[in-house]
């Protein structure tokens, strides 16, 4: 689903933005202090060795594209500004050093929640979808999903 980058700024911040490229600035600096201090409250560390993870989800700053007309896709600003590493430490209670191999819970949760921002309408969709080698790759790059 794609957004006009005007209808965000004013959902976001209340009122329209004349200049969408400092609030977009802001927002970011926003989520980063909140994601550090997430960081600082869940520390847990993941049990799970890397090498037995089928996924590995790693933030990393992108560009998002927005088109002439102001739209923009929401989920990838989503996967774009925010770390969701933090999973991880949230769910690390859940999982156990020993066992066979898993997806890495923060690929599942970036997953789920661009499927959620970007309204599929039922779940057998959105994995047609990841099949897709296409259509899907975005969703799956974002996810730390390499193949």
């Amino acid at each position: 689903m794609y957004y006009r980058i005007e209808n965000f700024m004013s959902i976001l911040c209340g009122f329209p933005s004349p200049d969408a490229e400092v609030r977009l600035k802001e927002i970011s600096r926003k989520l980063n202090s909140i994601r550090v201090q997430i960081n600082l409250e869940h520390q847990k560390v993941f049990p799970k060795e890397r090498s037995r993870l089928l996924s590995l989800y790693q933030y990393k700053r992108r560009f998002v594209d927005i088109s002439p007309q102001g739209y923009f896709s929401f989920s990838k600003l989503a996967t774009s500004l925010i770390d969701f590493s933090f999973v991880r430490s949230l769910v690390a209670s859940s999982y156990s050093r020993e066992g066979g191999v898993c997806f890495d819970p923060a690929s599942f949760f970036v997953l789920h929640l661009s499927r959620y921002i970007d309204e599929f309408k039922t779940e057998k969709s959105f994995i047609s979808l990841l099949h897709d080698k296409d259509k899907g790759r975005c969703y799956r790059t974002y996810a730390g999903i390499s193949s």
